[in-house]
């Protein structure tokens, strides 16, 4: 049984659906072709948006055909529960954090990937990352990047590295050690304008304005100075899946699950305004003495409709 994923795959329920209704009724046809016996499709239906909505739930879609207005699914999956959803709901098809978050990096193109154990990546002009403000400096020794001054230090992903011509979506990953049990660090897409922020106890991610998107949760956790965590940020427009582990994630096998986890749609009836812009990924480490000691970043196989 294969998981199918469409790109910029968002529409509305053109009939409302009965708690434990297992047909779906879109409003205009997906742009899917017919799907093959054994495959489905997840689909997200009433996703959160600046808050936690009670609607949420995930289907698995299980029979379709092509021009179809209509498909058969399975409710409640994924941990959540079969509810009613309204004519007009919204539906999405986008990775959802319980399953798939863990294997990313197993999904999608590696782009760039440091140890810090080259001097030369941050110090020249046409190195792979770029410290845009801020003193950071490279520990080859000890393998890691260091926020040397206390100020806001900006690094990122050189244009020229990204490997594809557009960057709309991906996933960035650090290696975080916090000098404190209060940090203040940042995964940041798009030029800084859309970034997952943790800062003291609360993560919150900020819109492409700049603004406050969500405020995702309490982290659950306490970050412990000195020790090391994996923070994450995932963007396939318009899911933004936010991750903290307390383990390499790499090695994570099926059941295990992350220190703190949040999702979030970044859609408001589909409008395409709130699209990201073409960007450079990258990190804000604003704490001095914070330590990141690897760094990757993965991109989304495809965003030619975006």
């Amino acid at each position: 049984m294969a998981r199918q994923r469409y790109d910029n795959s968002i529409g509305t329920l053109g009939a409302g659906l009965s708690s434990a209704g297992t047909t779906i009724t879109f409003a205009s046809a997906p742009s899917w072709p017919t799907l093959a016996k054994g495959n489905y499709i997840p689909l997200v239906i009433d996703p959160p948006g600046a808050a936690p909505n009670g609607n949420y739930e995930v289907v698995y879609v299980t029979a379709y055909t092509a021009g179809g207005t209509t498909a058969t699914i399975k409710r409640g999956q994924e941990g959540t529960t079969g509810v009613s959803h309204g004519s007009g709901a919204t539906w999405l098809c986008a990775p959802t954090a319980s399953s798939e978050s863990w294997d990313m990096p197993h999904n999608y193109p590696l782009v760039y990937t440091s140890d810090f154990t080259d001097a030369t990546s941050l110090a020249s002009s046409n190195a792979p990352l770029k410290n845009d403000t801020g003193n950071a400096t490279i520990d080859t020794t000890n393998q890691q990047i260091k926020n040397t001054d206390g100020s806001e230090n900006r690094i990122y992903l050189q244009t020229s590295y990204l490997g594809y011509p557009n960057w709309r979506g991906g996933l960035i990953q650090a290696k975080y050690v916090p000098v404190s049990s209060a940090p203040d660090f940042s995964l940041t897409m798009d030029d800084g304008n859309n970034w997952m922020q943790i800062q003291g106890s609360n993560i919150t991610f900020k819109n492409f304005t700049g603004g406050t998107f969500a405020q995702g949760s309490t982290l659950g956790i306490t970050l412990t100075a000195g020790s090391t965590y994996w923070v994450r940020f995932f963007l396939f427009w318009p899911l933004w899946i936010g991750e903290v582990w307390t383990k390499d994630p790499s090695t994570a096998v099926a059941g295990d699950t992350p220190g703190w986890q949040n999702a979030w749609a970044g859609t408001s009836g589909g409008s395409s305004s709130n699209k990201p812009s073409v960007g450079r990924p990258g990190i804000r480490m604003n704490t001095n003495g914070d330590l990141v000691k690897e760094l990757k970043f993965w991109r989304t196989p495809h965003f030619a409709t975006v």
